[in-house]
């Protein structure tokens, strides 16, 4: 019998094996390049204000945390809820291991790759240009920041969303563009919950709008209105988010004074200037920096190219539209996704930055995928040629990113390299004097922070550092000095005047120390610690009173302050205020029952109160836990001697004068009592 032969796959099932394959190899080319971030640390740029120093996130899911993550706008001066339930996500899954927050972030960033090929394959029906476009926008040296960084999880899950929300649309639109279908519903969920992990997503009506036109082409430059109406009709729940999430954004960065105050006319100047920059970096990838500093003044010949750049490609784009429309769409879709964070209004002090480009560069990735496409069958490029010129190219750039992600495995590394790369840089001298200075390398920090402050004179960061690194080596007048500079700059730093207070109390110079700690309370009144030193400072200078009331307010703001109930203890005790003295020393045997002093202390209260059986109690439990002290041993025996228990009493004496020899009250005890050897 003839076995039957075995039928070839479908086309379609070829094509679906093919997409799968084509998939898998994307996810894998991203957890090879960016998968030895799992071996980094945390950076001390924005990790530990958005997570290790962020109690919220450290301690996971809270329902506190999860009604946080939804009202507040701290600490990034953005409304980010989605990226904080992320981060606390982590946090209990992972604890504060970096590597786990890198693996979500890796994890994030290989779905919106894999996801960007299949809306292009999808949208265009081509599946290697779509395969080549997602594989540049993957592993582009340019996304290392986006990825590497943890405090830069926003662009990750934000692009995670957006390309959901594309692909949604592109769901309605082939199933007819029927409104409130289930296609339509999820897309508007999906841009919502991409808004919420970044506002950057706020120009998504206007990239659905290019979709329209390419490669959807549901309308062209010919159409009459009446086929505009509806595409902004439908459209109109996207734009009335992002003009929520725009509000919400600009208020809160302005009400957190994120906002960098340059002139228009030197804004307008880095807009031109970092558009020709980042469509540079795109195909040379150099010399990429985690912060390029806000220049103080650009090239007239800069701004010119900027400019040149900006209008001819925009006008070329518009010329070839009809030859060429993915050249129209990647162009705008760059320049379009660029518009919020391109600096006309300014937010931080930095020029320009790698991780703006996260979504922006997909429409150059486009635009570079079909016009290779185009050249080749132009020139009639045989297919394996072209094949491999696309094999070096991803070969080239997974090795940049390996190269550039190097430089993110510790905070020392990342700002060396930043330093290497974009001199002068004030912030990075000072980042990298931080990193120094939590190493332990006090006086490379030093060094550092005196180099940031030659750059940026008014540098009040660096000044309050320099002030505290100079404090903790002793140097005390250096210190004042640089304190005092930062007040002038900054006046309102709480920290400034701590830092002063105690280095002028070092110095000796109690009066201007206590108006200096004054100062910090008036900024920052529940304080226990400065508080405290300032008790400590006004008992010192003989004002009891005050410095009663001070620690009084430093047990008040935090109850388990063990020292600050021992010092308002003895300060009572000595004022005669026997009762409260008692009982705060009571307070402090309680919250620690190996405190020694305060057994003995409040045994001299207690004779002071005349209880005197509570008071030899406590001064035999002073003995028990410091045998070897000769004044518990004679307070002991005198209060014996004065219960009458005489016999008891010369023993604690012996025991002074064997521990002490030379102790002359012991002696003349015992001679008062006839139990001294003559």
């Amino acid at each position: 019998m003839i076995s039957p032969k075995p039928q070839a796959p479908s086309a379609d099932t070829q094509g679906k094996r093919m997409i799968f394959m084509i998939s898998a190899g994307l996810a894998a080319m991203v957890l090879l390049v960016f998968g030895q971030t799992l071996h980094n640390g945390f950076i001390n740029y924005d990790d530990i204000l958005y997570v290790t120093a962020n109690p919220q996130v450290t301690h996971g899911f809270t329902w506190a945390g999860i009604k946080w993550a939804f009202t507040s706008v701290r600490p990034a001066g953005l409304w980010l809820p989605l990226t904080w339930l992320s981060y606390m996500s982590d946090s209990q899954l992972y604890g504060m291991n970096a590597g786990g927050f890198h693996f979500t972030n890796t994890l994030l960033h290989a779905a919106t790759a894999v996801l960007l090929f299949l809306l292009l394959n999808q949208m265009t029906g081509t599946l290697w240009r779509s395969a080549f476009a997602a594989a540049i926008f993957a592993v582009h040296p340019l996304r290392v920041e986006s990825v590497a960084w943890v405090a830069e999880r926003k662009d990750t899950l934000s692009g995670f969303f957006f390309m959901l929300t594309l692909l949604m649309y592109v769901q309605y639109v082939r199933g007819g563009a029927r409104c409130w279908s289930r296609p339509y519903l999820l897309m508007i969920i999906f841009a919502l919950m991409g808004l919420m992990a970044k506002p950057m997503l706020v120009t998504l009506p206007c990239v659905l709008l290019l979709l329209d036109y390419w490669p959807l082409q549901r309308f062209t430059f010919q159409s009459s209105p009446g086929v505009f109406r509806p595409l902004l009709v439908e459209k109109l729940p996207l734009f009335v988010l992002a003009a929520a999430a725009s509000v919400l954004a600009f208020s809160s960065q302005k009400s957190g004074n994120a906002m960098f105050p340059a002139p228009f006319g030197l804004r307008l100047e880095n807009t031109l200037v970092s558009h020709g920059i980042y469509f540079i970096k795109m195909f040379w990838p150099e010399h990429l920096a985690v912060l390029y500093p806000y220049p103080l003044h650009i090239p007239r010949w800069d701004v010119v190219a900027g400019a040149a750049l900006l209008l001819g490609g925009t006008l070329a784009v518009i010329m070839l539209r009809r030859r060429f429309p993915w050249l129209l769409f990647g162009w705008f879709w760059h320049v379009c996704m660029l518009a919020p964070v391109i600096g006309i209004v300014q937010v931080g002090g930095q020029a320009m930055a790698d991780r703006f480009t996260y979504l922006p560069q997909i429409g150059l990735c486009v635009a570079l995928a079909w016009g290779i496409n185009a050249f080749a069958t132009a020139w009639r490029v045989p297919r394996i040629a072209l094949g491999m010129l696309a094999g070096i190219t991803i070969t080239v750039l997974m090795a940049c990113s390996i190269h550039q992600i190097s430089y993110w495995r510790d905070s020392e590394s990342l700002w060396m390299h930043t330093l290497a790369c974009t001199p002068p840089n004030s912030i990075a001298q000072f980042e990298l004097g931080l990193a120094l200075d939590v190493d332990g390398r006090r006086g490379e920090a030093i060094e550092h922070y005196r180099q940031a402050l030659k750059i940026d004179p008014d540098y009040s960061s660096a000044l309050t550092c320099l002030g505290h690194a100079l404090f903790e080596e002793g140097r005390f007048d250096e210190a004042v000095d640089c304190m005092n500079r930062a007040i002038q700059v900054q006046p309102g730093d709480f920290q400034d005047y701590n830092i002063l207070g105690t280095a002028l109390a070092k110095e000796g110079k109690a009066v201007e120390a206590i108006n200096a700690y004054r100062k910090a309370l008036e900024l920052q009144p529940d304080n226990p610690e400065v508080c405290f030193h300032l008790a400590e400072l006004l008992a010192a200078q003989g004002q009891f009173e005050e410095a009663i009331t001070q620690y009084q307010e430093v047990v008040r703001l935090k109850p388990d302050y063990v020292t600050a109930h021992y010092h308002l203890a003895v300060l009572l005790a000595s004022h005669s205020r026997l009762d409260a003295a008692a009982q705060e020393f009571q307070t402090v045997i309680q919250l620690d029952p190996n405190y020694t002093n305060a057994y003995g202390n409040l045994a001299n209260v207690l004779m002071g109160q005349g209880k005197l059986d509570e008071a030899i109690t406590q001064y035999q439990q002073t003995v028990e836990m410091a045998p070897g002290s000769a004044q518990a041993h004679f307070r002991l025996g005198e209060a014996l001697e004065k219960k009458g228990r005489t016999a008891d009493a010369i023993e604690q004496f012996r025991d002074t004068l064997q521990l002490n020899p030379n102790h002359q009250d012991a002696k003349n005890h015992l001679r008062n009592l006839g139990a001294l050897p003559q």
